[in-house]
């Protein structure tokens, strides 16, 4: 028996490590164009599928995924909806995906029924830019006074056996309910999200696919207002450090105090002239603060965040400093 016990082990754990995540770098496109299902109605890359619905007759992308190396994190409009916010894949890599309303990802080889790893997510630029500005059909998030509570909601689900299991995985693309208004975000650089948890409550070896579907404060009797499109990359693979990339150099932030009841303050660790990212996120994997940081604002209110231990992130171009800090 516990030779049988071994041996299982064993080909479980070869099956975890045997599971390719779906970097798009293997599908062939060059610099600044994109597939969006006109030549194909799936793309394939690693272990897993991505359903893509090309209307013919109108000639419009009309649902599942894009596969894109646009690098426009500039223009606003569905003329830029292509386009990932960073400009580029993760790590500086040239392709991602473009995601629409329930798009869905099929698992194959190793990944199926495998426990789930995670993704990168993105805003694109279109979406962004219209939450960030307003256009002719959404509205600027946060009023004009920025205290409107609006957010972009991402969540995700599994399928199993034909089944959709309730449990889910959210991820703000933006959020704007915070008392404080500046610690209102939108997402504008890949941050990693978590999937693991959709394996824990579904039997082990059936999940098959995942559902991706959005939400918005912005919405009318026709439905929501804000541009329903995101970005993934590295989907089902590991949370990336500088080990893994040379691409990456990362440093440990220093925070005090620690623990913190309300204000932790960081000790800035870039240049002083260059202007940062900071992301911190709570033990879900969720983003619960992401904004622009300078080297003159380096005190960081947590006031409004529950007790727990937080992932605090500072990116500066390619270097990330990265501390834990614990809200009592």
């Amino acid at each position: 028996m516990k030779f049988n016990t071994t041996i299982f082990f064993l080909m479980f754990t070869f099956a975890l490590i045997a599971q390719t995540p779906s970097s798009f770098e293997g599908i062939s496109i060059e610099q600044d164009t994109f597939l969006n299902g006109r030549d194909a109605s799936f793309y394939e890359d690693g272990d897993a599928l991505f359903p893509s619905q090309y209307h013919f007759e109108w000639d419009y992308w009309q649902g599942g995924w894009a596969i894109s190396s646009m690098t426009d994190s500039v223009t606003s409009g569905p003329g830029n909806l292509y386009s990932a916010k960073t400009g580029h894949g993760i790590e500086g890599s040239q392709n991602y995906a473009v995601g629409q309303q329930g798009a869905v990802i099929a698992l194959t080889g190793e990944a199926v029924g495998q426990p789930l790893k995670g993704v990168y997510i993105t805003n694109t630029t279109y979406a962004h830019n219209s939450m960030r500005d307003g256009d002719d059909f959404a509205k600027k998030f946060g009023g004009d006074t920025g205290d409107d509570p609006d957010f972009f909601r991402l969540t995700i689900k599994a399928y199993a056996q034909g089944q959709l299991f309730p449990d889910s995985v959210d991820f703000y693309l933006a959020d704007f309910r915070f008392e404080d208004n500046d610690q209102d975000y939108i997402v504008k650089d890949w941050t990693w999200v978590d999937l693991s948890s959709l394996s824990e409550n579904v039997p082990l070896g059936t999940v098959d696919s995942l559902l991706f579907t959005l939400y918005s404060t912005d919405s009318n009797d026709w439905g929501f207002n804000t541009p329903l499109f995101y970005c993934i990359d590295n989907f089902n693979g590991d949370f990336l450090t500088a080990n893994d990339s040379p691409e990456l150099a990362e440093q440990e932030l220093e925070l005090f105090p620690n623990p913190v009841v309300d204000e932790v303050v960081i000790n800035w660790p870039g240049n002083l002239s260059e202007a940062g990212v900071i992301t911190v996120i709570d033990a879900s994997g969720k983003v619960v603060i992401q904004k622009e940081t300078r080297w003159d604002q380096v005190r960081l209110d947590l006031s409004g965040l529950v007790p727990g231990v937080y992932v605090v992130r500072q990116t500066i171009g390619k270097t990330i400093w990265t501390g834990k800090v614990i809200k009592l």
